[in-house]
């Protein structure tokens, strides 16, 4: 705190509202304050320009603080958008780098036939689906995850400092969930169902590679599960072989000899 003395340079005077209440009321307590009556208008009118810029700041930082959230945030579910997911897997790559800690898990789905749900009950009940989604995979995860549709029937998530084995269980239950949800619209039930892609991701991968052949893995998934329902054949949750290969294993499982871990996981029917 500065208080103001004959001697006192304008230098010396810190312009905050803290220590212009301070010198407010130190030149109020002086008995010979009328002396300083000159020196106490102008504190005031100091104090209250200082307290309204104090305010517009605040302001103007909050406003800032929103546009940033809703420019990385998808406005039908809530969850970040392609903007926001990729600067999210950018930091989480840095401090895996940085700190050499355990990787990502990258998983990839989008919606099978979603075109058709928005063709035969409209868009409304498309994004109702959508938001379903949204809500459901919001309670799979962790806070330090990132969940995000980044794109139509397209959504992303990244499951933090784990690995394969850690995060099969996690997986296990997001694959379940999405390929059982079903939506009530309108006396109406639809069955939502999903393909999904994964990549474990390391500090020394890039998000563009682990994306790549996240999204590789979700097309032979997809792909996969058409043929199998065309064949009138109960489909597996994804291509165990194809899909452990893409986390980086080098262990390979068929339905007919499962490997342990993850590749149990990815050989529960759907």
């Amino acid at each position: 705190m500065t208080t103001l003395t004959k001697e006192t340079s304008p230098s010396d005077i810190v312009i905050d509202s803290h220590s212009l209440d301070a010198q407010i009321w130190a030149l109020a307590a002086d008995d010979q304050w009328h002396r300083h009556k000159d020196a106490l208008i102008l504190l005031q009118q100091a104090h209250a320009q200082v307290r309204e810029a104090e305010t517009r700041l605040a302001a103007k930082d909050r406003k800032i603080y929103e546009l940033e959230r809703l420019a990385a945030t998808d406005p039908v579910t809530g969850l970040l958008n392609r903007r926001g997911f990729e600067h999210f897997c950018a930091q989480e790559l840095e401090r895996t780098r940085r700190h050499n800690t355990p990787g990502s898990v990258l998983v990839l789905f989008d919606l099978d036939k979603f075109k058709e749900i928005n063709d035969t009950y409209g868009h409304q009940a498309g994004d109702a689906c959508l938001k379903k989604i949204a809500d459901s995979i919001s309670h799979k995860i962790r806070t330090v995850d990132a969940a995000a549709r980044i794109g139509g029937d397209e959504f992303a998530l990244l499951l933090s400092h784990t690995d394969p084995e850690k995060s099969a269980n996690c997986l296990n239950e997001i694959r379940h969930a999405l390929n059982s949800l079903q939506l009530v619209w309108e006396q109406h039930m639809i069955s939502i169902k999903a393909s999904m892609g994964i990549k474990y991701v390391t500090g020394d991968m890039s998000y563009e590679t682990a994306y790549r052949a996240a999204d590789k893995a979700l097309y032979d998934n997809k792909r996969q599960r058409q043929l199998m329902q065309k064949s009138s054949l109960r489909p597996p949750a994804t291509d165990a072989s194809l899909q452990i290969r893409n986390l980086g294993t080098t262990t390979h499982a068929t339905p007919e000899k499962p490997a342990a871990g993850l590749a149990s996981f990815m050989l529960n029917a759907l």
